[in-house]
């Protein structure tokens, strides 16, 4: 079949020509819009990895901060847990004036308990300064990329199909033709059973 429109042929051919180009066309289109995608992944990717404190990784944890209240249910937590730190404290003070043993001291013969943190503090002198950790910020990190990894895929994805349509590949061609021979053969199995 020859590649250009036959001049006052088949006009079976000529639609079949026409059609022929408006799939390549729709190829080329998806090619374009394939390297598009991929083009504007790479530079975000680049621009995180440049300045990785950009305002869109920001945004996104401000907004998985507004909707799940993730960092304020866990500021709530450690206020409550100071608060039962607190009251604990004050209530031994009380009974060290007292005079009372607290649970905690060593019974003759044993040695005193080491006294451990469970909250990361940056010791700054003599003082203990609570690391303040936001959990939505790192999240937002996953999502952000996260969700370039998969429009990186889906890109390539679109670049590859439209390859694939745009040079004819044979692949294609060859299931085309499978699954045009499995549909004849279909309606000609319903023509033949009434």
């Amino acid at each position: 079949m020859p590649n250009t429109i036959p001049q006052g042929g088949d006009p079976s051919l000529v639609v079949s020509q026409i059609g022929a180009y408006a799939v390549r066309a729709v190829g080329i289109g998806l090619v374009l819009f394939g390297t598009y995608l991929c083009y504007l992944v790479v530079t975000e990717a680049w621009d995180l990895y440049r300045d990785p404190s950009q305002r869109a990784v920001e945004r996104m944890a401000g907004v998985i901060e507004k909707g799940a209240h993730i960092d304020e249910t866990l500021r709530n937590l450690v206020e409550f847990a100071d608060n039962e730190r607190r009251e604990k404290r004050q209530q031994q003070a009380v009974k060290d004036r007292r005079g009372e043993p607290r649970a905690s001291d060593p019974r003759p013969g044993e040695s005193a308990p080491v006294p451990t943190s469970s909250e990361p503090s940056l010791t700054v002198g003599r003082t203990s300064v609570p690391i303040p950790l936001s959990l939505t910020y790192v999240l937002a990190w996953v999502v952000v990329v996260t969700l370039l990894l998969i429009i990186g895929r889906l890109s390539l994805s679109v670049l590859r199909i439209g390859a694939e349509i745009a040079l004819h590949d044979r692949h294609g061609k060859r299931i085309a033709r499978e699954l045009l021979a499995e549909a004849l053969m279909e309606a000609e199995k319903r023509r033949a059973s009434p």
